[in-house]
C-alpha cells in the first residue's frame, strides 16, 4: 500500500482559510479522491469553494482543478444560487453571511453530486489582546473573550504576523467552554513567540461542534501524540458531505482584532 496525499489542508489555504500542511495517509494507490473545502464567513460575506483531486505522495504534480462543477447555495428560507466558477478550481460568490442560520451547498460534477449542511453560529467578541510573558520571558498573547452562558460553545483562533497568514497545521488553536460556561476566557495563541513591532491580527471564529471535531480530526492526524488517548490510528476527519469526498463546509462567524507587539 502506498502513500498519497491527504490535500484539503492545502485547498484551506487558496480560498484564504486555515491551513496548507500537507497530511500523509494511506491509501490504495490508484483511489481518485475528490477534495472540496467551502467557507463562508461573517468577515468576507463571500461563499467560496475549491475543488481539485488528490495528487501522489511527494510528487510534484500540482493539483488537478475540477472546473465544470455546478454549485448553488441554499440560505434557510430562501431559494438556491448558482456560486459561479472563477479559476484554479475556485468557485466564488459576494453573498452576506448571517448569524444563526443554517445554509446548504450542493455540488454537482463529472456524474457524482454531494450536499453539505452547516449552521452559521452567533459571534464572540474579542473583549482585548492580552501581551504576556512565558516563564523563559518570552512574549505571548492571549485572545481575552467572554463566554456566552448557557450555551456549547466551540471556537477557533487564526492569526497573521505583519500580514502573513500563519496557516500551518502547528499553528491551529482550538478551545471550548466546556468546564468554563459563561466565563471570562483567554486562551494562548500557541506554538509562537512574538517579536517587538510586529503588527499581529488575530480572528476569533465561533463555530459548530461538528467543525470543531472536524479540526480535532486534523490535529490528530497532523501528531497522534497530541491525542494520547487515543489508542487507533488517526482516519480522515468526519466531513460533513454527503458523498465520498474529503474536506467540510465551514460557516463562521468572526470577530477581529490588531495588536502592534510593544
Amino acid at each position: 500500500m502506498r502513500k498519497q496525499s491527504f490535500l484539503f489542508i492545502m485547498a484551506f489555504a487558496l480560498i484564504a482559510s486555515a491551513c496548507e500542511k500537507i497530511i500523509d495517509l494511506e491509501v490504495k494507490e490508484g483511489d481518485k479522491r475528490y477534495i472540496l473545502d467551502a467557507e463562508l464567513n461573517t468577515m468576507d460575506d463571500s461563499i467560496s469553494i475549491i475543488l481539485s483531486e488528490s495528487v501522489p505522495y511527494l510528487s510534484d504534480d500540482t493539483p488537478t482543478y475540477v472546473e465544470n462543477a455546478t454549485v448553488e447555495l441554499t440560505p434557510e428560507g430562501n431559494s438556491a444560487i448558482l456560486v459561479p466558477y472563477e479559476s484554479n478550481g475556485r468557485y466564488a460568490l459576494p453573498l452576506e453571511a448571517l448569524e444563526d442560520q443554517d445554509y446548504k451547498l450542493s455540488v454537482d460534477f463529472n456524474d457524482i453530486s454531494v450536499e453539505a449542511n452547516s449552521h452559521l453560529t452567533k459571534k464572540t467578541n474579542i473583549n482585548e489582546l492580552l501581551i504576556d510573558e512565558n516563564i523563559e520571558g518570552d512574549l505571548i498573547i492571549r485572545t481575552a473573550l467572554s463566554d456566552p452562558a448557557g450555551e456549547d460553545n466551540y471556537y477557533r483562533i487564526r492569526y497573521s504576523i505583519d500580514g502573513q497568514k500563519m496557516d500551518e497545521v502547528e499553528n491551529l488553536v482550538l478551545f471550548s467552554d466546556n468546564n468554563n460556561d459563561g466565563e471570562e476566557l483567554t486562551p494562548r495563541i500557541l506554538n509562537e513567540l512574538f517579536e517587538s513591532g510586529k503588527k499581529v491580527d488575530v480572528e476569533l471564529m465561533t463555530m459548530s461542534k461538528s467543525q470543531y471535531e472536524y479540526y480535532q480530526g486534523m490535529l490528530s492526524i497532523s501528531d497522534p501524540s497530541a491525542f494520547s488517548y487515543s489508542v487507533s490510528a488517526p482516519a480522515n476527519p468526519v466531513s460533513n458531505w454527503s458523498g465520498d469526498v474529503l474536506g467540510y463546509f465551514s460557516t463562521y462567524a468572526i470577530d477581529t482584532m490588531s495588536v502592534v507587539i510593544p
